[in-house]
């Protein structure tokens, strides 16, 4: 089921082949083809394999407790049940052998060579010792029953690392499945913007529809809202993935740490009762010490490279990942070493998209002006500030603020339908315009609006764009502002 989830959506993984480059400083992306580096099914997958290595040494364990009452055919059972739960990591890179797995090996093909007195080499990696421990089961053949209750205290050790290690694989699971629907839910939001954007620049000299939402600049700016909300979601997942991948390191260090110590009481149990039985499992305690807490991690992120976020390829961490390992462990499921710092985290300045220049999409003129308010339909004398903006389609806007977030306008007048009246009178730069406001969605009276700018300049300015939409004006405003209606 854990699997199985985390394919739901297309993913740039191993099994995709798909990634896209780190993009450049400074340097623009697609907004909905960029695709980053998606590890989720590599870490699921890693989860799974120290869950079969923890399971396979449980394996081990109760086996063992069975040895008392059991004769050689239960070696030879636990060869066959063990052999198949064994997981197969990855060999060391570029070498002779790296194609051999040596975990899932038959007998009598190790590839791991011994001398006549039984030494072999000095660094092995896991899969060698599974090899090792799986030849073991074939030599332990002796039977052992005063020692059970002392066995016993050993597994709930193991069961509770297991425990602990799939608790933190559901979580990431969770997790990744509720971040990878966000993105697609986001992406298709973004998708189905510009194609309203695509639709509304085609449509914009043709079209005499006064429809304020099919206008390029608004439609702009709804997409602008959802390129924002889906880059948010894909850098929470990226930040995730890196947080994760610099998590999983020191977890496997962790359970490796964890392994060893539950390994060497039970070489030192099974030592205490026969001789021979001591000697394979002081061999098997040996040769699980010669695994370099380092060695599989590097095996993985060098097989891996293109896939994971943290790889030299894809992230120069300058060894600042390397200096705080020391501080994470398996129940620390959250850091952030570096994740800041990934190179497929974009901002909304970073991205671009069809028509992000059209001249039709920007604004004629954008800024704060002042309006004559109301209150309980009088005149209140007073103005307060907005933001106010003229779309090349002809209409006048007014936006709660300036942040693409404020999508709605609280006011829209389209300007070829309205009346108009402007002047300038001892220091008083006030206009007014006239029309129905298209922002409501019930139809509404025309309405006669005050503006005031907040100098000359800014006055003709905004009055110049203006008298470019309206058919006719209306005389002068009066100096108090009392046009309003």
């Amino acid at each position: 089921m854990i699997n199985s989830l985390l394919h739901s959506r297309k993913t740039v993984s191993p099994q995709s082949g798909e990634v896209s480059p780190p993009p450049q400083l400074g340097q623009a992306t697609d907004l909905t083809g960029f695709e980053f580096p998606d590890s989720s099914s590599l870490l699921n997958d890693r989860f799974n394999k120290y869950l079969q290595l923890i399971k396979t040494l449980q394996i081990y364990t109760e086996t063992q407790l069975k040895i008392a009452y059991d004769s050689m055919k239960h070696y030879e059972g636990l060869n066959k049940q063990a052999v198949s739960s064994m997981p197969n990591f990855e060999t060391n890179a570029g070498g002779a052998d790296s194609t051999l797995v040596s975990g899932s090996q038959k007998i009598g093909q190790e590839n791991v060579s011994e001398g006549n007195d039984g030494n072999s080499p000095t660094q092995i990696d896991l899969n060698n010792f599974l090899s090792i421990m799986r030849r073991t089961f074939g030599n332990d053949l002796s039977n052992t029953t005063t020692y059970h209750n002392k066995l016993q205290m050993i597994l709930p050790k193991l069961k509770s690392l297991g425990e602990q290690v799939e608790k933190n694989q559901k979580e990431f699971v969770q997790t990744a499945n509720i971040e990878q629907k966000d993105i697609t839910v986001l992406r298709e939001h973004s998708n189905k913007s510009l194609h309203q954007l695509s639709n509304s620049v085609q449509d914009f000299k043709t079209s005499k529809d006064a429809d304020y939402k099919k206008d390029p600049y608004l439609v702009k700016r709804n997409l602008l809202k959802d390129a924002t909300l889906q880059l948010s979601s894909e850098n929470n997942r990226i930040e995730f993935l890196i947080n994760t991948e610099n998590q999983m390191h020191a977890t496997e260090t962790k359970i490796l740490v964890d392994l060893k110590n539950i390994f060497n009481q039970l070489s030192e149990l099974v030592n205490s009762q026969y001789t021979q039985l001591a000697q394979n499992s002081i061999y098997l305690n040996t040769n699980f010490d010669k695994v370099s807490e380092d060695l599989e991690w590097n095996n993985f992120l060098t097989k891996n490279s293109k896939f994971l976020l943290t790889s030299p390829t894809n992230f120069n961490t300058d060894g600042s990942l390397n200096e705080g390992m020391s501080e994470l462990s398996i129940s620390n499921t959250q850091s952030t070493l570096g994740a800041k710092n990934s190179p497929f985290m974009r901002s909304i300045d970073q991205v671009t998209f069809p028509n992000y220049d059209n001249p039709v999409t920007r604004p004629l003129i954008e800024g704060v002006l002042q309006k004559k308010e109301k209150t309980l339909g009088l005149i209140s004398g007073g103005y307060k500030s907005r933001y106010y903006a003229i779309s090349p389609k002809g209409f006048f806007y007014e936006f709660p603020a300036r942040d693409v977030d404020a999508t709605t306008p609280t006011l829209a007048l389209y300007l070829p339908d309205c009346e108009v009246k402007g002047g300038v009178q001892r220091g008083n730069f006030k206009f007014s315009i006239r029309g129905k406001d298209h922002s409501n969605l019930a139809p509404s009276i025309r309405k006669r609006y005050v503006f005031q700018a907040s100098s000359d300049g800014d006055y003709n300015q905004w009055w110049s764009i203006i008298s470019q939409f309206v058919n006719s004006t209306s005389g002068v405003i009066s100096s108090d502002g009392s046009d309003v209606e």
